[in-house]
């Protein structure tokens, strides 16, 4: 049997072969928040409302800053347990397990996907799942924002959609009856107040110093809505260090990585407005543009979509437009060549943003392979201009 061709834009996690959801019953969350980091372990339980019985499988994305380390299925009384560890190792597309009907698909339009068949569900079985990963959390309005992973929110509605979710289905789809989460904050300098969309219990310190806290939502919670929290720390613009110990492994795995101590440094710059002030007229901008032969593919997987090119330069236009008067800009195209817009970086002014984009519109994806590094060497070799920071960006086919 083929593997089930599942879009991300519709439901992951429990699915039958026919790509109908599972009915998820109740979710269970326990998350580690150190930092700028998370650590989930979910607990997933679904319920079968299929007449007959149904093969299943579970598929989930790991989006770029998402890593799964583990994974727990029960169905009956048949239990499968995975570890997933050391992703860079898969070779070409698609990683195939024969043993455990493991699926890696690598996805050039998205987020990777494993899938993982799980066997026959009989009707009004129960399946439970459990799941931990690890991810980097973002920053919002100068708090960290926590929340959860695709593979629990895609059960939601999205947030400006003024549908009512309906009641589970008989085949299989809904709203999940119950939701719990507990989140442990650890930060060094003191956590000073989370916030959440929805109703949470009273922040309870673990330490004097506020350096750790526990946090719930309110009993009783149904799974209507994204759940999003917003932690504040105190002092968050001081360095932060994460250590992770490396793993004991036996001689056969002596070459993993995962044997080695990791450290990652957090940095969270401060600003002062009269910096950002004093910068808003002034800078070098210098932009990349792809134009190898990818660039004439289509976006996405429909073969007459727009070229990947044609959408690249739809961004750059843009960000042409939107750039302060009195900076300096320049534009170069790269491939299997690379080319410049201006032999150096010019003042912005109207005059020189219609030359620019008179030649991005004319530019074609005919510069054959994508060879980035040395139009990189060259613009970091040469010496930027007086009071006018150096900024880049790369507008290419995922734009």
């Amino acid at each position: 049997m083929g593997t089930p061709e599942v879009k991300m834009e519709e439901y992951c996690g429990l699915l039958t072969t026919k790509q109908m959801p599972v009915a998820l019953k109740a979710v269970s969350v326990e998350v580690t928040v150190r930092g700028w980091l998370a650590e989930f372990s979910f607990t997933l339980e679904y319920e079968s409302r299929e007449p007959r019985p149904a093969d299943v499988f579970f598929l989930f994305p790991t989006e770029g800053n998402c890593v799964v380390t583990h994974f727990l299925a029960q169905i009956g009384k048949t239990e499968m347990e995975f570890a997933l560890e050391e992703q860079f190792k898969a070779t070409g597309l698609y990683r195939y397990n024969a043993h455990n009907g493991l699926h890696l698909c690598k996805n050039q339009e998205g987020p990777d996907l494993f899938r993982l068949s799980l066997g026959s569900l009989a009707p009004g079985g129960i399946a439970s799942i459990r799941l931990s990963c690890i991810t980097e959390l973002s920053v919002q309005r100068g708090a960290v924002q926590l929340s959860l992973p695709t593979i629990i929110s895609s059960r939601c509605p999205p947030p400006d959609s003024d549908s009512v979710p309906a009641e589970p289905s008989a085949s299989g789809g809904g709203v999940p009856s119950s939701l719990s989460l507990s989140a442990h904050i650890i930060f060094p300098s003191g956590i000073d107040t989370v916030r959440a969309n929805c109703p949470l219990s009273p922040l309870e310190y673990l330490t004097p110093d506020h350096t750790q806290a526990r946090v719930s939502l309110c009993p009783g919670q149904q799974f209507n809505q994204k759940v999003e929290l917003l932690i504040y720390y105190r002092n968050p613009h001081q360095p932060t260090v994460t250590v992770e110990a490396g793993l004991s492994l036996d001689e056969s795995q002596k070459d993993s990585l995962m044997k080695d101590p990791v450290v990652m440094l957090g940095l969270f710059p401060e600003f002062p407005p009269e910096v950002l002030s004093s910068q808003s007229s002034c800078g070098e901008f210098l932009f990349l543009l792809d134009c190898s032969g990818s660039m004439g593919l289509p976006m996405g997987s429909q073969k007459r979509g727009r070229r990947r090119l044609e959408c690249a330069k739809d961004v750059l236009q843009l960000l042409l437009r939107s750039l302060p008067v009195g900076c300096y800009f320049n534009v170069c195209m790269f491939g299997m060549e690379h080319k410049s817009v201006f032999p150096e970086s010019v003042r912005y002014c109207q005059d020189t943003m219609d030359i620019a984009i008179t030649m991005i519109q004319e530019m074609e994806a005919n510069m054959k392979d994508t060879m980035i590094l040395l139009p990189l060497w060259k613009i970091h070799n040469k010496p930027c201009l007086p009071a006018h920071p150096r900024q880049m960006e790369e507008s290419h086919g995922t734009a």
